[in-house]
């Protein structure tokens, strides 16, 4: 804890944009949900319905159990049982933790994978991509086989893991939660208990992946942009300004994630390392998940205009419904 103690404001200016992150995220995704479910093309619907589920078993199966995001979206149960094994119902902390931190992850990342899954037809050119188009799928579900063994190596070193067992063990709370070195390298050898080195390889493999999973969402926003541009339906234009705050929210993940992390992991190997600079780099790694909601809230005027005069709506129905009752009511008195 000493090692941080320049940073104590940093940790509680963090802790204060983890809990902003969790006032907007919420109601900005439950209303994109609302609007895919019930007011999207039936066509997206039925996609998106499909999507999702995967989406949720996909990140509560194969999600790092012990990631920042789990401690994020569940600090309270961290700081209401200070001495990590002793949970609510007798269940360890940890285990709340990572459970209900993957469920909360699943939602956005859901969203945010939608664009560039389910609806990989509009990045390939027409004249190249068919209806059932085989390489393409292959190619989709690629991503998530390299995703699962990478996230099944790193569960399988955490969970034997001499170090992150003592952890678990001694934790007290603030911040420290946020602050293990191991967590910033997700799919090579973290350091353990004698003091192993990263994998170079691995390292350049996960930069690739990272690098081509921002580049396929933002290629299908821009293709997808275009396409609307045609259209000038209400509908079309909720799903532009949703796209234009996606764009934000992937263009700041890659400047406040990737960068920093491959700054981070590329220290181990370089002989500049810098403590300093690590941290500060794991500082904007972990504030960038509040940037993004934040800013992806902020992205458009005319998203906002959006959500808020479909609650208008959503409030003067609801009112409209209770008038006609109590008509209905006095008429039959």
């Amino acid at each position: 804890m000493n090692n941080y103690a320049p940073y104590l404001n940093l940790f509680k200016i963090f802790t204060f944009l983890c809990y902003l992150d969790l006032i907007f995220s919420f109601p900005i995704y439950s209303y994109a949900i609302y609007y895919m479910l019930y007011r999207a093309h039936r066509h997206i619907r039925n996609n998106y319905r499909f999507f999702l589920l995967s989406k949720i078993i996909w990140n509560c199966l194969f999600e790092n159990v012990t990631s920042g995001l789990a401690t994020i979206w569940f600090a309270p149960i961290q700081i209401a049982c200070p001495t990590g094994f002793i949970g609510y119902f007798g269940i360890p902390s940890v285990i709340w933790q990572s459970i209900l931190g993957c469920l909360a992850h699943a939602l956005p990342v859901s969203i945010s994978h939608l664009f560039f899954y389910r609806l990989k037809s509009s990045i390939w050119p027409s004249s190249w991509y068919k209806p059932h188009d085989r390489f393409g799928t292959l190619f989709f579900y690629s991503l998530y086989v390299i995703g699962f063994i990478f996230y099944t190596k790193e569960v399988i070193h955490q969970g034997t893991s001499q170090d992150r067992l003592e952890y678990a063990e001694n934790f007290t709370g603030f911040p420290e939660v946020f602050w293990r070195d191991d967590d910033f390298c997700y799919i090579s050898s973290v350091k353990n208990v004698t003091g192993a080195s990263h994998n170079l390889p691995l390292l350049l493999v996960f930069t690739v992946t990272t690098l081509l999973l921002y580049f396929m969402p933002i290629a299908t926003i821009i293709i997808i942009q275009k396409k609307f541009k045609k259209q000038n339906s209400r509908n079309a234009n909720f799903q532009r300004n949703l796209l234009n705050s996606l764009l934000v929210q992937f263009s700041i993940s890659f400047l406040m994630y990737t960068i920093p992390s491959t700054i981070n992991q590329s220290s181990f190997f370089i002989n500049w390392f810098n403590p300093a600079i690590v941290q500060i780099c794991q500082i904007i790694v972990q504030i960038h998940g509040s940037f993004v909601v934040v800013s992806m809230f902020f992205a458009t005027s005319a998203f906002k205009k959006d959500l808020i005069e479909d609650l208008k709506i959503m409030v003067k129905k609801d009112y409209r419904k209770k008038e006609s009752v109590i008509h209905v009511t006095s008429v039959c008195t």
